[in-house]
């Protein structure tokens, strides 16, 4: 092959290596690309099939609805700055993810936002559509947040804890909150309950459930609940001993010897890349010196 063909090739090499370890951003906003408009609807008063779920509320609210799979985050901020009080958004668990620009300019406004989300998931080893409604009223840390999740009462986590009537949900977003956010989910396994439950939150380090505050609502299917973080958390009916809140093994410590972070704030694979791009550069200085020689001679 043709030395400077050679050179060339080593340079696209160099140059493909290098964009492949540049970093890639979550780009929220492509996912909802040319999605459908925003609709008012202050005369819905909640579906007449199902009238034990509390309605959803009309007069300042504006709906918005998905005609896809996803909604627009254009058509969430055209609701947010309609003048609406509250913006109430209807979403699919697998197309839940809800960029920080939503909550930034719902803070700006004031408006309360309200995500009812569904998921097709197994509950009770039966297919059920599950939906968990959101309610944030008040906006004090705009963030992305995802809200998909999944509902269950037979993860292996629960077995010991049956007795109490346990329900987990396991929401997709994991850290803080935009707000303080009001959960809202049916359960046909409390739907002879009228009283007050128990929260607990699940921490995966320790395998223990820890009781929350947060006061529990069951009413005829409805279970309400208060959170500002998201991981895994399980509702139950009755109190669990504190001799059964041990659910899980604790999560061993990684060795600290196999730590792909670096003290210097660069991961592994990144270094790599840099040492291979480093490497290549190198080589393909010493062929160019080489083809210099050879044409002089």
């Amino acid at each position: 092959m043709n030395s400077k063909k050679l050179l060339a090739l080593l340079a696209c090499g160099v140059l493909s290596l290098g964009v492949a370890f540049m970093p890639i951003e979550r780009v929220f906003a492509a996912t909802y690309t040319d999605g459908p408009s925003y609709t008012e609807d202050p005369t819905y008063t909640g579906d007449p099939e199902y009238p034990e779920y509390p309605q959803r509320p009309g007069g300042d609210t504006v709906h918005v609805t998905a005609s896809g799979d996803a909604v627009s985050v254009d058509s969430i901020l055209s609701a947010i700055n309609s003048g609406a009080k509250h913006v109430s958004v209807y979403l699919s668990s697998e197309h839940a993810q809800i960029p920080k620009s939503v909550f930034e300019a719902a803070k700006a406004k004031g408006v309360v936002l309200s995500f009812d989300v569904t998921s097709h998931g197994k509950y009770s080893d039966k297919g059920y559509t599950d939906t968990v409604k959101y309610t944030i009223s008040k906006i004090d840390n705009p963030v992305d947040v995802n809200f998909g999740f999944d509902v269950s009462n037979n993860r292996e986590y629960l077995k010991d804890i049956q007795a109490y009537n346990p329900v987990a949900y396991e929401f997709d977003h994991s850290g803080k909150l935009p707000g303080v956010t009001e959960i809202s989910s049916w359960s046909e396994q409390y739907k002879n309950i009228h009283g007050k439950g128990h929260l607990y939150y699940l921490n995966e380090k320790t395998g223990k459930l820890e009781k929350q505050d947060s006061e529990v609502t069951l009413e005829a299917t409805l279970v309400k609940f208060s959170i500002n973080h998201c991981s895994t958390y399980i509702v139950t009916e009755k109190e669990i001993p504190t001799d059964k809140l041990q659910v899980t093994e604790p999560k061993k410590e990684e060795n600290k010897g196999e730590n792909p972070i670096k003290e210097t704030g660069i991961d592994a694979g990144t270094e790599a890349g840099i040492k291979t791009v480093a490497l290549l550069g190198i080589c393909g200085a010493a062929l160019a010196v080489a083809i210099r020689k050879e044409e002089k001679a």
